[in-house]
């Protein structure tokens, strides 16, 4: 296993093209992901090519909370099958937990079993409900404030940088997401609904936002995964 700045963002970038053919080339965004101290990212490598890789880093809550994202995970189709996406999961959360996350999540598309079934063998379980993750590119050049219970969370990931608009969502917090996005030099700003909520996804559109696809959180805490080592 390669973690860090020992990995070759070129490499990296090759292999999640090959996982999402439909993602923009971003080693540039690789390379300066890779030397976050906030970020742990590994990979696999074999014969000088990167056969399943992970990144992960810390995010806090509108209340202060530490929170370790398990962000990308993706495994070549020749390698899998050998659990090489357990083993990552695994390095990753040692990662987090290091660096004080008092849980972790990951957010896994629906019809992704091979996923989900890697995250509940590292201790991970559902939560309930089904999130609607909607998207936006197009910046707010207009000042919008941000109302009262909701949370912007910058981040920078393998594919993008960005914002997320967390807490009680209303279309107010979805316009101060785009006008974050030229003052924080973000290109994609996202939000995830509740499924239900008909109201919010038609504000979402209404504000230029795109549904990506449907999902569900998935979790680990710090004090849970303790008691089952124990």
């Amino acid at each position: 296993m390669v973690s860090g700045a020992d990995l070759d963002p070129r490499a990296l970038n090759a292999a999640r093209l090959q996982v999402w053919p439909e993602e923009e080339n971003s080693a540039d965004c690789i390379a300066s992901v890779l030397r976050l101290e906030s970020h742990h990212s590994a990979a696999f490598v074999e014969d000088g090519r990167v056969a399943a890789f992970v990144d992960g880093f810390l995010t806090y809550s509108g209340e202060g909370v530490p929170r370790w994202e398990v962000d990308l995970l993706g495994t070549l189709a020749d390698y899998r099958g050998q659990g090489l996406a357990r083993r990552l999961i695994e390095d990753n959360l040692r990662a987090g937990w290091q660096r004080g996350a008092s849980f972790s999540r990951a957010l896994i598309q629906l019809e992704n079993h091979a996923s989900q079934r890697a995250f509940a063998a590292c201790g991970f379980a559902p939560a309930d409900g089904v999130v609607r993750l909607w998207v936006c590119s197009r910046p707010l050049s207009e000042p919008a404030p941000l109302p009262p219970g909701q949370h912007l969370v910058p981040v920078e990931t393998f594919n993008y940088r960005g914002v997320w608009l967390e807490g009680k969502l209303s279309a107010q917090g979805l316009r101060a997401a785009r006008a974050w996005l030229p003052q924080g030099g973000g290109q994609i700003c996202g939000v995830l609904m509740p499924r239900e909520r008909e109201d919010l996804h038609q504000a979402a559109q209404n504000e230029g936002y795109a549904w990506v696809n449907d999902y569900q959180w998935w979790l680990l805490s710090r004090l849970e995964q303790g008691r089952k080592e124990e």
